[in-house]
């Protein structure tokens, strides 16, 4: 996503693609600033509104699995399960030794109705415990 100069002098930026949506350019320093206000918009509920904030995390720390992680929960709840299933995958890559992302991805094949797939992931981090 592009940033555009908004109004006010400079102090906010607008982005394109988000209609109307303004955020302090000047605040978000870094990757975890926009983590953190993801993190605070899921939990007062406003999961799509957490998506931008995710993104801009991600672009700026494409690295960290715990940004896929999360943005796939949000994801997953809003079912937008093609959106998950790539972070899920991400976030596997990322972190192979991670049970929590194997069985919720699993959850995700569930809920897709790809049971064989669901029971691979749910099988995995029994194998990654031994």
């Amino acid at each position: 996503m592009a940033i555009k100069s908004g109004k006010r002098g400079g102090r906010f930026a607008l982005l394109s693609g988000l209609t109307g949506c303004l955020l302090p350019a000047l605040v978000f320093a870094s990757p975890s600033d926009f983590a953190d206000t993801a993190l605070r918009l899921c939990k007062a509920g406003k999961l799509k509104d957490s998506l931008p904030y995710y993104a801009r995390a991600i672009a700026q720390s494409p690295g960290q699995s715990d940004l896929y992680y999360n943005r796939a929960l949000v994801y997953q709840q809003l079912s937008m399960f093609d959106a998950a299933l790539s972070d899920w995958g991400t976030a596997i890559a990322l972190k192979p030794r991670s049970s929590t992302s194997y069985y919720n991805r699993g959850l995700l094949f569930g809920q897709m109705k790809r049971h064989r797939q669901a029971i691979a992931d749910y099988d995995r981090p029994l194998k990654l415990d031994n």
